[in-house]
């Protein structure tokens, strides 16, 4: 239900949250004052993907419009990126399978 949605949400928050301070600290170019090499990488690539399989899993929950809406925003978002082809056949397959359940 709804209420479980959130929570997931929010762990997923969470651990994203975490991921992009280890990502940070790993690396963090303290002669420049810059982010490191590693934390653009988890905010150009890993969180993006985390955040699709957040996505994924709500849609799963059966949160399947709200996941759906946010799913769109994402591939607009995120268009240009890399997984983007990967995002919309996933994204066209879980619309079929609810349109055949």
């Amino acid at each position: 239900d709804a209420n479980d949605a959130a929570k997931v949400r929010q762990v997923w928050s969470k651990w994203m949250a975490q991921e992009a301070k280890l990502a940070e600290m790993k690396g963090n170019e303290s002669e420049t004052g810059g982010r490191s090499a590693a934390y653009d990488k988890f905010v150009l690539d890993r969180r993006p993907q985390l955040l699709w399989e957040l996505e994924k899993t709500i849609f799963t929950m059966g949160e399947q419009q709200a996941a759906a809406l946010k799913m769109l925003d994402h591939l607009q978002e995120y268009e240009g990126h890399a997984d983007e082809v990967k995002w919309t056949n996933e994204f066209k397959a879980l619309l079929e399978l609810r349109t055949e359940g």
